[in-house]
C-alpha cells in the first residue's frame, strides 16, 4: 500500500493506494540504501529525471507530468474501470462525489481499486509484450 500524505496529495487529503504486483516487484528488485526510509532516491527529485525520460522518447512527442495521471485514469476506463473506482484512485473530490454523495458517501474503494489497477498493469504489460487488446463485443439492445 502506498501511503500518500495529505502534503503530497493534489486534494490535501491523505490517501492509501494500493500498488499492483508489478509494482511491488520494481520496489523489492531496488537496491536498499543503509538508514533510507525511501525506496528511490535520485537527488533533485522528479525534475531532473524527466529531462532524461525526455532525450530517451521521440523528440516529437512532448509531455508533461500531469499525462501521466491522464494516462491512467484512460487506461482505467479501457480495462472496464467503474469512473467511481477511477476517480477514487486519482483521489478526485468532485465528480461523482461531489455535493451530498461526498458527505454520505464513506466507502474507501481501496478492494476494487486493487483490482483495477492490477488489470491496468496486466495491460501494460500486455501492450509492452506486443499482444493483442481483448476485443469486447458492443452490447445492444434489442427492441
Amino acid at each position: 500500500m502506498w501511503r500518500l500524505p495529505a502534503v503530497r496529495s493534489k486534494n490535501h487529503e491523505g490517501r492509501a493506494i494500493p500498488l499492483p504486483q508489478q509494482a511491488w516487484d520494481i520496489i523489492d528488485a531496488q537496491p536498499k540504501i543503509a538508514g533510507s526510509p525511501f525506496v528511490f532516491v535520485r537527488r533533485g527529485g522528479f525534475s531532473h529525471i524527466k529531462p532524461l525520460l525526455d532525450r530517451a522518447m521521440q523528440p516529437d512527442a512532448p509531455w508533461v507530468t500531469h499525462d501521466l495521471r491522464r494516462t491512467c485514469a484512460s487506461g482505467l476506463q479501457k480495462v472496464g474501470t467503474d469512473i467511481v473506482v477511477t476517480e477514487k484512485i486519482l483521489g478526485h473530490k468532485s465528480g461523482t462525489f461531489r455535493g451530498v454523495v461526498g458527505v454520505y458517501q464513506k466507502h474507501d474503494y481501496l478492494d476494487e481499486a486493487r483490482a483495477a489497477l492490477q488489470r491496468w498493469a496486466d495491460r501494460i504489460d500486455a501492450l509492452v509484450e506486443g499482444k493483442p487488446a481483448e476485443v469486447l463485443r458492443p452490447k445492444f439492445r434489442r427492441r
